[in-house]
């Protein structure tokens, strides 16, 4: 059962408050790194088979779908433990402003060191999502005399997308100067490749 950055800050109440949310920002960032990392290998098992099993509920297609949820998932306790607001369940993907959260979740202001460990994690979990997504597009053709079948794909990752950005957006103003530039740059980066993949998959 994965710890919230609620549950993180009370957990660890020792440390100073800054502290311990940066170390709970960096843990979430991080356990978004794992989901990541472990759809790698089902994403490069999917085939022309792949199709016909996800309307079964299994195959490759279907794990990497589900963990493409679970990522969701993820980042929602995430941003409700840090009262980001602007991001609600069920999200509308197709609504544009769901991309941008309309409030930071506090009013603090990392110091250098913990701006460039939160950088540095988000990083991190760009490089693992774009393997992934590198991947998820290189498997797109595989699957595309299937009719309709990479519209399930397609929703998942403008979910991602949404709640990536939601997260990121929001920590981008509470972190330095330097590391709020790297934080914006990981996040175009990452908006890129995502589109790409929305589109081999409509």
């Amino acid at each position: 059962m994965r710890l919230s950055l609620l549950s993180t800050l009370a957990v660890l109440a020792g440390a100073t408050s800054a502290q311990l949310r940066a170390g709970a920002v960096i843990n979430n960032i991080e356990t978004l790194t794992t989901e990541s990392r472990n759809l790698i290998e089902p994403a490069g098992q999917i085939d022309i088979l792949s199709g016909p099993r996800l309307l079964a509920g299994e195959g490759p297609l279907y794990v990497v779908i589900t963990g493409f949820g679970d990522i969701v998932k993820t980042a929602i306790s995430a941003i409700n433990s840090m009262g980001i607001q602007g991001v609600k369940l069920p999200l509308d993907a197709a609504d544009p402003a769901v991309k941008r959260s309309e409030t930071a979740a506090t009013d603090i202001i990392y110091g250098a060191e913990d701006s460039a460990a939160i950088a540095d994690a988000f990083r991190t979990f760009v490089d693992v999502h774009k393997q992934l997504l590198n991947v998820v597009i290189g498997k797109a053709g595989v699957l595309i005399s299937v009719p309709y079948i990479g519209l399930p794909m397609a929703k998942a990752l403008r979910l991602v997308e949404a709640v990536i950005d939601s997260i990121a957006y929001s920590l981008i103003d509470t972190v330095e100067a330097t590391a709020s530039a790297a934080m914006r740059e990981s996040t175009v980066d990452l908006d890129n490749f995502i589109r790409i993949a929305i589109g081999a998959y409509t």
